[in-house]
């Protein structure tokens, strides 16, 4: 799935810029000695500071760079997320911190590079240069900012990471629209019957309605759009256990259950209907399962 990833200029936290470093290359650049101490001056300082966000609010991409805004800019910092490598976000960032500090025309653009990086800067159209000089007796430790085994091991188990998790939340989001629409317009293959279709003029297409809107506004305004979304989700998920699964688990009146097995009689069940505890159809088990699903997804995705 293509991902919108907006660039703006931005100060970050030094905890913000030190998580982004545990998902880049960038994480090796920096000795050890007064390493949080130096990050935290480097975020609050530096000329310009660009941060390339995906849509759920993620940091991506980061470039820091020292300029006079007349005659040069110097980018320190150029990093990506390795799940967003090869899109272009390096490029767009080195446009755009060049645009900043006053354009081509104007400002000469210097850097320092790592033989595996020499590539990229090459296809920008930069020249290696003879005329560059240096005074450098600074202590240095290498290490590399990295996440602990915990976190490793979560994410390399995990599916939720990324672009991967976009495409989980849409694919989940479609799912469930789907799944409900049935209650609008019934679902029936041959002599089963799925779910018994309500209509347009019915509390489920109201229902549908919301969910619809909620999923339009998280992707176009994630800031809002997400806790939407999850009020939407909350609410039908609440409605559907009080209407299923609360007689369930805590029991049901005689003329309940007759009212409730009579309803679904037609309909396909995983587990037969029972005379002593209501038990839902195989449509509303899935259901429910989509609602937690889903439910789990908009959690798990940041805010804009």
């Amino acid at each position: 799935m293509n991902e919108t990833i907006a660039i703006r200029e931005e100060r970050i936290s030094a905890e913000e810029y030190i998580a982004f470093l545990k998902r880049t290359d960038l994480g090796s650049q920096y000795p050890k000695e007064r390493f949080h101490d130096r990050i935290a001056r480097l975020v609050r300082t530096v000329s310009i500071s660009l941060v390339a966000r995906n849509e759920a609010g993620r940091i991506v991409g980061v470039l820091f760079g020292l300029t006079d805004f007349a005659y040069w800019l110097f980018v320190t910092d150029l990093g990506v997320d390795r799940d967003y490598e090869r899109q272009g976000i390096g490029s767009r960032l080195m446009k755009a911190a060049h645009e900043t500090a006053g354009g081509e025309k104007d400002i000469a653009l210097y850097l320092t590079a790592n033989d595996g990086a020499i590539p990229f800067y090459e296809k920008l159209g930069m020249e290696r240069a003879d005329d560059v000089m240096q005074l450098n007796h600074i202590e240095w430790t290498g290490f590399t900012v990295k996440e602990t085994e915990s976190k490793k091991r979560t994410k390399s188990i995990g599916i939720f990471g990324g672009q991967r998790m976009m495409f989980a939340a849409v694919l989940a989001q479609a799912l469930l629209f789907f799944w409900f629409f049935g209650c609008i317009c019934t679902y029936k293959f041959k002599q089963y019957i799925l779910v018994e279709g309500m209509g347009v003029k019915s509390a489920e297409f109201v229902m549908l309605c919301l969910f619809t809107a909620g999923v339009i506004s998280f992707w176009a305004f994630p800031s809002f759009g997400k806790w939407f979304l999850l009020i939407v989700l909350i609410f039908w998920f609440v409605v559907q256990f009080f209407c299923h699964w609360y007689y369930t688990l805590f029991g049901v009146s005689e003329k309940k259950l007759k009212s409730y097995n009579a309803c679904f009689q037609n309909t396909v069940h995983l587990i037969p209907a029972s005379e002593t505890r209501l038990i839902p159809d195989l449509y509303h088990m899935i259901l429910h399962l989509l609602l937690l699903l889903n439910l789990c997804l908009v959690l798990c995705i940041p805010a804009g």
